[in-house]
């Protein structure tokens, strides 16, 4: 979003979608369907569908909105959020960061008064991103301190992990996997990862299309961690940079925030524990807190609370 083509040129071949050779003297556009699309576009037809969806529910037209952006988010990037949101036929009151919107879907900002501040860290790991932001809050103003993480780095490492996993037994046997083998290996081990967040051990009876491999194997809790250990670990070198670009010690941290699909997993959970120290905040649904936040901004600039007044 917001970016050129040289900009991804390095990262090209970590994304599975096509990049149109038509790009290269401007922003990024992307083939789908014999056809290129500009980030924005792509972005507005998501916005438009959300608005549509928005309407039926309420049974009213929709015209005004706040969307939520990654902390790191250049000008750029957050002025292509924003003509999006036109294209869609939205007027878009505010841009607000997404540790900002976890914050205040917890209430946060409510126990901050006069004089006194607090240091909160939003720990974001979704499905194939990665984000730690320190944020400041004081006088009803949140300040992001320090943000650090990983664009390549989410649960899809962990279901990535689990294929190898599995293939080592393939490979064993000879089969010759498809494409569409593989698109099932990475169903059954999604499926397995969500499992193993609720129970100790998974078995796997399943065949893949093509091959005809019979995968039948038990996937414990402790194996599933051994072999994502290495993946969680990334993130805690990506906390020590944010704690030491922000100039606070872990210590000074009043508050740890969990937001993604991915914190679900329990390796992750006790990772932050353990960095930081305390029990995070996670009780709120990971992969509603940042949209729940967005709504109570929205909230105040339509004037429905007078209590605060909120600048990120």
């Amino acid at each position: 979003m917001g970016k050129s083509y040289e900009d991804i040129q390095g990262d090209s071949h970590l994304v599975s979608y096509n990049i149109s050779e038509k790009a290269k003297e401007g922003l990024v556009r992307l083939t789908l369907a014999e056809k290129d699309y500009s980030p924005i576009e792509l972005s507005s037809f998501i916005l438009a569908e959300l608005k549509e969806r928005a309407e039926k529910f309420f049974g009213h037209d929709i015209k005004k909105c706040v969307i939520t952006v990654p902390a790191y988010f250049n000008d750029a990037q957050r002025q292509a959020t924003k003509d999006a949101g036109k294209i869609a036929g939205l007027d878009v009151l505010r841009i607000i960061n997404e540790p900002t919107a976890a914050a205040l879907a917890y209430g946060l900002d409510k126990n901050v008064s006069g004089s006194s501040e607090k240091i909160i860290a939003v720990y974001d790991l979704g499905g194939g991103t990665f984000d730690i932001s320190i944020l400041k809050l004081k006088d009803g103003i949140f300040e992001v301190l320090a943000t650090h993480g990983d664009t390549y780095l989410g649960g899809d490492d962990f279901d990535k992990a689990l294929m190898d996993y599995f293939i080592k037994d393939i490979d064993t046997n000879n089969a010759k996997l498809s494409k569409t083998d593989l698109s099932k290996l990475r169903e059954i081990a999604e499926d397995t990862k969500k499992k193993l967040t609720d129970v100790n051990e998974v078995e796997i009876n399943s065949e893949l299309p093509d091959s005809k491999f019979k995968l039948n194997k038990k996937v414990s809790l402790e194996v599933f961690e051994s072999l994502i250990k290495p993946i969680v670990d990334k993130t805690e070198v990506a906390c020590k940079a944010a704690i030491k670009d922000s100039k606070v010690d872990f210590k000074n941290i009043d508050t740890v925030v969990m937001v993604g699909g991915s914190t679900r997993v329990p390796l992750v959970i006790k990772t932050v524990e353990q960095i930081f120290g305390k029990t995070p905040f996670n009780n709120i649904d990971p992969d509603d807190v940042v949209a729940l936040g967005a709504a109570v901004q929205a909230d105040i600039l339509a004037g429905n609370r007078k209590d605060i007044l909120l600048l990120d």
